[in-house]
């Protein structure tokens, strides 16, 4: 299976971890504990591209890690910005 990436955060409205899959559109999951989120959000992944096939629609190709914003309430925005490789040769670019 190709390797997405998932990010895992606590959510106080669902009282649960919620597991997002961002290059996979609407690809999430819960659980009550971060491993659990993880093992849920693995069989939605295996199920999300299993019903694009099925589809005959276009499935996306992992691209490394994501550059993502957030504003912290009463704080200034934040700008976070991770490294990002290239998938095939694990260069930095």
């Amino acid at each position: 299976m190709k390797k997405y990436e998932i990010i895992l955060y606590w959510s106080d409205e669902d009282a649960a971890y919620i597991a997002e899959v961002p290059e996979l559109s609407g690809c999430a999951s819960d659980g009550a504990t971060r491993q659990e989120a993880l093992a849920n959000v693995e069989t939605v992944i295996r199920e999300w591209i299993e019903t694009a096939q099925a589809l005959g629609r276009a499935i996306p190709e992992p691209g490394g890690r994501l550059l993502f914003a957030r504003a912290r309430p009463g704080a200034a925005a934040e700008i976070h910005v991770l490294p990002t490789y290239r998938q095939a040769d694990s260069q930095r670019i």
